[in-house]
């Protein structure tokens, strides 16, 4: 997202390859999301912000009060939702996810 300006984007994501002189292409999938690059107070940031930690395939957010979370995956599929007290936790495959908590969300990558 570096150098976009405020606002929000639609994002359109597909596969196309070639098997045996066929193309072949998959469904598109849209997702959009919001570019804010106002930059909240010290307070603001912690308390919207979860302190993320990726370990393998294991993600861990750390939040300092309870939030309603949500997994995506890049696609906009919701993968998990749950309230927690100030720590969640998923296993997940390699990609690329999207983790929104109270409102705000930080895209997370697996390798």
């Amino acid at each position: 997202t570096t150098g976009l300006t405020d606002g929000t984007y639609n994002l359109k994501l597909w596969y196309e390859t070639v098997c045996h002189g066929d193309t072949i292409k998959s469904g598109i999938y849209t997702t959009s999301f919001t570019i804010d690059n106002t930059t909240p107070t010290s307070d603001a940031r912690q308390q919207y912000l979860p302190v993320v930690r990726i370990n393998g395939n294991i993600l861990t957010a750390d939040f300092n009060e309870s939030a309603n979370v949500r997994l995506y995956s890049v696609s906009g599929q919701l993968i998990d939702q749950r309230s927690v007290e100030e720590s969640y936790s998923a296993q997940l495959e390699k990609g690329l996810y999207i983790l929104s908590a109270n409102g705000k969300s930080v895209k997370i990558s697996i390798k």
